[in-house]
């Protein structure tokens, strides 16, 4: 190879390099520019200067080679460098909201690669005894991605502004930090704005001979017609322990609901068998099959766990102080949280280092019920709840579909022991109108029916989605899930804000509200219905 070509080849490159970038005024334009012509370039001119240094003894050519070979390497580590900085814009922008972009002083938050491990996945509990310690089998687990982190000084008053120092960490160890000793006091905490009660309790035993309610988690079939006030626990004194009871309140807690009764029912006592020491949570689910009171049962017990900890992907237990009958969410509980027990299935004096009593979800923020909620919707938080819901499905990569879109039928089904055969209020009485405007119109339309799906496969729907279409109803709760850039509509029978207040906390997805009448009956689509989605597309 002569000199004079090799030369001309680098000086060629590096003057076209030159030309790109001095052509291009946009950063973004010129980092994709420079990512795409540099990778090319480099493995010509490395070929170029390696084989001339395997065939050429002049020396002055081969100290212009070495430096060659210099700034090759030099423009492969930028290279790296470069797509780094151009993955972690692309993480940011991804979080970016449109609001956030144009005006609110929201903090993006930030991806922290922290273990690659979700919850369990298993559908049924294994619940069991190891010499005098309990436990519960989660089954498997699976690889997932990093944890969405936010900063909570963001978003209004937060439960960490009346939470005692040192007792997260110690309720919630991180595999790698000890945890601090001594273990702080016990407390109950009510939060300033919700009307919410929370409760940290060292070393809780509970004795489920004391406690009247159903086992929970029979079949469903086999309780069909049992009344619903079996499944709520009742107390007795001593259905709960703890050495801390005279530390925590004595009297009726305002917005106390059920935890009034746990703390009524608990006395002061020493352990009697060896504690759990995995963070155990404690909630009562009152709605257990409706999805939007469910969802705000999940926030309450995502919010009550520190961030960091979800990050770690560190084993975690819950415990329902309910009795209720096997449902089509429990598995979501176990699959996004950890291991899952029925109250009256714990062994006699089973005991819990960690015990958090968690508010349920009628104290939950996202509900506009919740008339002291004062605060504006925690984006940030919102978006990690998300992320959290659906990478423990593998759902969290998933983007919309343009023109896909997704129409809610609904038709009876048997929820839970009360449900009625063959009653189902707010119906579309012709659907099938509306899915072939979609198609005519050159959408692409599915049909779904979300009694029939997992959890899991209602979420992958909704976040393909480009339009969600649905009859006011619990489904339409997955507008905490959609994907950017997408548009729910709630064909609307009542004045009841519940969608419309969910979706103040995702601006990143539209929200459209099409009146259909009042009431819980069968409702016909008419022109002017179907055209208020179809403009959408």
């Amino acid at each position: 190879m002569e000199t004079a070509p090799l030369l001309l080849l680098l000086a060629a490159a590096v003057f076209m390099l030159l030309m790109l970038l001095s052509s291009t005024s946009d950063p973004d334009t010129k980092l994709k520019l420079l990512l795409q012509h540099q990778e090319a370039e480099i493995k010509d001119l490395r070929f170029a200067v390696e084989s001339q240094m395997g065939f050429s003894n002049d020396g002055a050519l081969q100290k212009t080679i070495t430096e060659w070979v210099r700034a090759v390497h030099e423009r492969d580590d930028l290279i790296i460098s470069l797509q780094k900085a151009a993955a972690k814009d692309d993480r940011a922008i991804a979080k970016l909201h449109a609001k956030a972009a144009a005006k609110d002083d929201r903090e993006i938050a930030n991806l922290h690669a922290i273990g690659n491990v979700a919850g369990a996945v298993g559908d049924v509990d294994r619940v069991g005894s190891v010499g005098n310690v309990w436990v519960a089998d989660v089954g498997a687990v699976v690889p997932t991605s990093p944890a969405l982190l936010f900063d909570t000084s963001k978003c209004g008053i937060a439960w960490h502004s009346v939470i005692p120092d040192n007792t997260l960490p110690y309720f919630f160890p991180l595999p790698a930090s000890p945890a601090p000793a001594p273990p702080p006091p016990s407390a109950c905490v009510t939060h300033p704005e919700l009307l919410a009660v929370r409760c940290y309790v060292n070393n809780l035993s509970i004795f489920p001979s004391r406690i009247d309610v159903a086992m929970g988690g029979e079949p469903l079939e086999s309780v069909m017609g049992q009344i619903e006030d079996v499944e709520y626990a009742k107390y007795s004194p001593g259905a709960f322990a703890s050495p801390d009871r005279g530390l925590l309140p004595s009297n009726h807690l305002s917005h106390g609901w059920y935890i009034n009764k746990v703390l009524a029912g608990m006395v002061s006592q020493e352990p009697t068998q060896v504690c759990s020491q995995t963070p155990t949570l404690f909630i009562t689910r009152y709605e257990y099959v409706n999805l939007f009171h469910t969802v705000t049962d999940w926030w309450n017990i995502f919010e009550a766990v520190p961030q960091e900890f979800w990050a770690a992907n560190a084993k975690l237990d819950l415990v329902w102080l309910d009795g209720h009958a096997q449902g089509n969410l429990d598995s979501t509980w176990r699959t996004a949280f950890g291991g899952a027990t029925p109250v009256k299935q714990l062994p006699e004096g089973a005991c819990f280092e960690r015990a958090v009593v968690v508010s349920a979800g009628y104290a939950s923020p996202l509900w506009l019920n919740n008339r002291s909620w004062k605060s504006p919707p925690c984006i940030p938080a919102a978006d990690a709840f998300a992320h959290h819901m659906l990478k423990a499905y593998g759902h969290e990569n998933l983007k919309r579909v343009p023109k896909r879109v997704v129409l809610i039928d609904r038709a009876p089904y048997t929820a839970h022991p009360r449900s009625k055969p063959g009653k189902m209020p707010r119906t579309i009485a012709n659907i099938e109108k509306l899915e072939a405007a979609v198609r005519n119109a050159g959408g692409e339309v599915k049909v779904v029916r979300f009694e029939q799906l997992s959890v899991g496969d209602q979420l992958k729907e909704v976040r393909e989605a480009d339009i969600l279409v649905g009859i006011h109803g619990a489904g339409l709760s997955h507008v905490l899930f959609m994907s950017e850039g997408s548009t729910m509509v709630e064909l609307q029978t009542n004045s009841l804000g519940m969608f419309s207040g969910f979706a103040r906390w995702r601006p990143e997805v539209s929200f459209v509200s099409v009146q259909m009448g009042n009431g819980d009956g069968s409702y016909v689509l008419n022109d002017m219905h179907v055209q208020s989605v179809l403009k959408l597309l």
